[in-house]
């Protein structure tokens, strides 16, 4: 797959191929900004019959840059699947601190959900 971005305001835009697409656009996105880790972080399965591909790479920035797509369609609104998969971050941090010991606070400590996506 070849996906190719063209912005016709200023000529600037680049091909994005596969398999390894995923990655170059996070990569693409976060050109300006200072990663917090090198390598971009990429999952892909399948659960109940529904297939799923999530890239990610945290920033330096102070603001939330997400974007979602369900059957190649931009979903710039956000929906069911960006709420699922926020709790689903945050629960799992937590359980990953809890056992780690990594979190702080009192006899049962938990993040947020904005604390653990920034």
């Amino acid at each position: 797959m070849r996906i190719s971005f063209h912005d016709e305001r200023n000529g600037e835009g680049g091909d994005f191929l596969l398999p390894a697409w995923h990655i170059e656009f996070i990569e693409h996105l976060n050109r300006a900004s200072e990663p917090a880790h090198v390598d971009v972080i990429y999952v892909n399965g399948e659960s109940e019959g529904v297939g799923y591909e999530i890239a990610l790479q945290y920033s330096s920035e102070y603001t939330e840059n997400l974007h979602s797509y369900v059957n190649n369609i931009n979903t710039f609104e956000g929906g069911t699947h960006v709420s699922g998969f926020r709790a689903a971050l945050t629960r799992t941090l937590n359980a990953y601190g809890k056992e780690g010991g990594d979190v702080q606070g009192g006899p049962r400590p938990q993040w947020r959900g904005f604390f653990a996506r920034d």
